[in-house]
């Protein structure tokens, strides 16, 4: 071995050794986004979860509020709340699937850097 061959054996095996730190840190960086994700889904799970329980309990006092045959304000007023409910919940469910889509999109990329291939299949990937 001559030591020209010896110091591009060294250069490519310095350059190997961080191809994979960056390998590694890109890794590290693709789960702490699919963690990041996964810890947002869960919170919106849980606000439509609570926006739900609230559209509930405006109904029965809407309801309430009817059979008491209260004014016309105080019924608007509940209705108004209601709708409100809703479209937050139409757009949280919106953000939701988003969310959702991407966190797919960044577990096939963690997949893929891995240095793996997966098959597409009828009816989803594996």
């Amino acid at each position: 071995m001559t030591l020209v061959d010896a110091f591009c054996n060294g250069n490519a095996q310095r350059r190997k050794g961080i191809k994979e730190r960056i390998m590694f840190n890109k890794l590290d960086y693709i789960e702490s986004c699919i963690a990041d994700y996964e810890a947002k889904i869960e919170t919106e799970k849980e606000l439509i979860k609570g926006y739900k329980r609230a559209v509930k309990r405006n109904k029965n006092i809407l309801n309430q509020f009817k059979a008491l045959n209260l004014p016309a304000l105080h019924i608007i007023f509940i209705e108004g709340f209601i709708k409100r409910d809703s479209d937050s919940i139409k757009f949280y469910e919106k953000l939701l699937k988003n969310k959702e889509a991407g966190l797919k999109k960044l577990k096939i990329e963690k997949f893929t850097a891995t240095g793996r291939k997966f098959k597409v299949m009828k009816g989803g990937s594996s």
